[in-house]
């Protein structure tokens, strides 16, 4: 009976794991962007969803409802002395500029504001427009 070799030599399990070690620190840097960049957009998308769900509430009500910035950065949602919800804080990682106290009319429509959330050299806007209407851009608001 004739053996045969079956195994992998000690070279050729090294010339794999170099090759994985390359390719891992290739990918890894490209990772971290890509969690930063998702970190930024969940924070933007929850500030915005929750100044579009107060501004549902007050027309729905014909009510003025308030956004409160707390301590943390979270933002309580509140309608006279009702607390309609409470809007996480943007991950920690996230810088936010010009987060400040909202009202929002009856009509939907509330002084307008420009949030600037920073992470790990990217950068988006949430812009909120008199009218009540808000988007999130990767430029400056509009005018």
């Amino acid at each position: 009976m004739k053996q045969t070799n079956q195994g992998l030599s000690l070279v050729e399990l090294m010339v794999v794991v170099a090759m994985v070690g390359i390719l891992s620190a290739i990918a890894i840097p490209s990772y971290n962007n890509l969690i930063a960049s998702e970190q930024l957009t969940a924070s933007a998308n929850r500030l915005q969803a929750g100044f579009k769900y107060a501004r549902s509430e007050a027309m729905k009500r014909s009510e003025t409802v308030h956004l409160k910035v707390q301590q943390n950065k979270s933002i309580k949602i509140t309608q006279g002395n009702e607390e309609l919800k409470i809007i996480p804080a943007p991950d920690a990682k996230v810088t936010v500029t010009g987060l400040a106290d909202i009202s929002v009319s009856p009509l939907g429509t509330t002084a307008s504001a420009n949030i600037k959330l920073e992470r790990s050299g990217q950068s988006l806007r949430l812009c909120i427009l008199r009218s009540g209407q808000s988007q999130l851009t990767k430029n400056g608001c509009p005018t």
